[in-house]
């Protein structure tokens, strides 16, 4: 058929497939579908922008805001365009996990494999019949006889298949594991550079796309030995959102409040913390203190609503020496019908076994309290003992990221106003050091005696909560 015989749209379609075949942008809007809606997937300004670096820099660094589209604009798109270009590339895609890169392998099989656009672009790329075509390494038709795969994912400290990369894309390598202490950070350097960047051709081109984690992560780093480095906010100088489309301005105002100061500055405007930036804002502290003033001194279950969560975060070390540290125990209370949290009361205290069983009972007696106990191994025998007195107990597991999720549900709690220290007149000794061990809390140094066992009643508040109760009874943890 020749050009007089097409119809105005397939014209205009003619076009843009020869316009997409050497501009990644335009592939992208033409081949590339929503998951969601499988609508087109629409580009702006911003990425156009990225693909002009790409184009220019070999070594290139995307430091953006969450869900900017980088993923599917280099790690998919781009790498598909490439591949179409040029079908003896070798291309490794590298994740902070594994299964981010299974699946950024199977959306570019799946597109190989079934996309009609992309094949009217690039005719000529399809699956090589005789190499490996699954999650973790794909390989298309080619001329020539290498024995590395085409595509292939790896997440961090995983073995490369093959001896040689032509394009390396690291697709956000970084996340709160590995960048928590400078220990992981270097661990993690260390691997990027030995394993992937040391099996760079001499021509080879490396993106790194990426959201910022700490002042002294892998992008930080490789931005200080010379990489072309970019970092796109949310929103660009004047205030108004890179993308729309997908962040209008109202969205970018709710998130803010839901993130909180130091997570939207680091998730939105990609600015990273350091361990100087408060975790905790400390005014938010001083708001749920305020709260709490001139409280009632009725502490007990008595003046307790029906339905209410009641727990006792305990932090075991059992010890009576002046040299070791304190156990201490947080009582929090919830109110079913506000949404309300307190911090009813705080004790810490050098006690030998015996002696930190019996105060744990007692007060879980006096008020009703389940006991929530973290389940190492002083606190796994603390547990079982305190469970013998037919006092309710739940074990909680400290991990890395369940205490980032404790810390950040505490900081949302806080920023809506729902949790207050509970203060009859001035604040009690032990509140203040509770309040000032949270305003000083870091994931990377060793936490307060009274946070953790805060942190703990958070945990267990949370598990009590999404239990079912069964109706009539206030207390169905506690026989």
């Amino acid at each position: 058929m020749n050009a007089a015989q097409l119809t105005h749209d397939e014209l205009v379609e003619q076009a843009l497939i020869e316009r997409a075949r050497v501009d990644p942008l335009v592939f992208n809007d033409y081949v590339l579908k929503n998951e969601e809606t499988g609508a087109p997937t629409l580009s702006c300004g911003m990425h156009a922008e990225m693909h002009k670096l790409a184009d220019e820099f070999s070594r290139l660094q995307l430091v953006t805001f969450i869900e900017s589209g980088k993923t599917v604009q280099f790690a998919i798109g781009r790498a598909l365009w490439e591949l179409g270009r040029n079908p003896e590339l070798r291309i490794v895609i590298a994740s902070a996990a594994s299964p981010q890169t299974k699946k950024i392998i199977s959306a570019i099989s799946r597109y190989i494999t079934t996309s009609p656009e992309l094949h009217k672009v690039f005719p000529n790329l399809k699956p090589d019949p005789a190499g490996p075509w699954n999650q973790s390494a794909i390989t298309v038709a080619r001329s020539s006889s290498s024995k590395d795969p085409s595509v292939q994912g790896v997440g961090v400290h995983s073995a490369i298949l093959g001896a040689r990369v032509d394009l390396l894309i690291l697709d956000d390598v970084c996340d709160y594991e590995n960048s928590r202490t400078q220990a992981l950070r270097d661990d993690l350097d260390r691997w990027v550079r030995s394993t992937l960047l040391g099996r760079l051709t001499g021509n080879a081109r490396a993106w790194v796309l990426g959201n910022c984690w700490h002042r002294d992560d892998v992008y930080s780093r490789f931005e200080k030995s010379g990489w072309e480095t970019r970092r796109y906010a949310v929103t660009n100088v004047f205030g108004r959102s890179r993308w729309p489309e997908q962040w209008p301005a109202a969205r970018i105002a709710a998130k803010r409040i839901d993130l909180q100061r130091r997570e939207a500055a680091r998730q939105l405007d990609v600015v990273p913390p350091d361990d100087a930036d408060p975790i905790i804002d400390p005014e938010l502290i001083a708001r749920a203190l305020s709260l709490g003033e001139n409280a009632s001194t009725e502490y007990h279950a008595s003046a307790t609503e029906p339905g209410a969560v009641i727990v006792l975060g305990v932090d075991t070390a059992y010890s009576s020496k002046e040299s070791a540290d304190q156990s201490a125990l947080v009582m929090c209370r919830t109110n079913p019908r506000t949404g309300a949290r307190e911090i009813v009361q705080v004790w810490a205290g050098r006690w030998n076994l015996d002696q930190l069983v019996e105060t744990i009972v007692n007060i879980c007696r006096m008020h009703r309290a389940t006991a929530a106990i973290e389940s190492n191994a002083g606190g796994e025998y603390v547990a079982q003992m305190v469970e013998k007195t037919k006092v309710g107990v739940i074990r909680c597991t400290t991990t890395g990221a369940s205490k980032k999720l404790r810390v950040e549900m505490l900081v949302s709690e806080f920023a809506a106003s729902r949790w207050s220290f509970r203060q009859p007149g001035t604040l009690p000794e032990p509140m203040r050091l509770l309040a000032q061990e949270l305003r000083n809390f870091s994931y990377e140094e060793h936490c307060g005696d009274r946070a953790a066992a805060f942190f703990v009643a958070i945990e267990a508040i949370r598990q009590l909560e999404s239990k079912p109760r069964p109706k009539g009874k206030v207390f169905p943890w506690n026989k």
